[in-house]
């Protein structure tokens, strides 16, 4: 019984280092930025086609991207083909370009 408790007081006095260790891995991916318009977008899978001076690049969206028009938090539903945006983003260890901010910059569309 007392191997058992100290096995779970071990557990949970390692448990902030997991968590911390996780997070650090996230905030070390190099945030690069790029511009140009949108070409499509998809509301279910979470994802906007940008054409940039690269080509068109797929951007997936996730619940931590925040996407910006003038000072207004919007979804990714009010962006349209053909608005001019900035792209936030990292690419993570599977080679996907992950948007951490959109600047919408349209802002007749408001």
């Amino acid at each position: 019984m007392k191997k058992l408790l100290l096995i779970f007081v071990a557990m949970i006095s390692l448990y902030p280092l997991n968590l911390s260790y996780c997070q650090q891995q996230v905030q070390d991916y190099d945030r690069r930025e790029i511009s140009g318009t949108v070409a499509q977008t998809d509301f279910v899978g979470g994802e906007i086609v940008v054409t940039t001076y690269k080509g068109d690049i797929t951007f997936f969206c996730d619940d931590n991207t925040k996407i910006i028009r003038g000072t207004e938090l919007i979804a990714l539903e009010d962006i349209d083909i053909g608005d001019p945006v900035l792209m936030v983003y990292y690419i993570d260890a599977t080679g996907k370009y992950v948007a951490l901010t959109i600047t919408d910059s349209n802002l007749g569309n408001e």
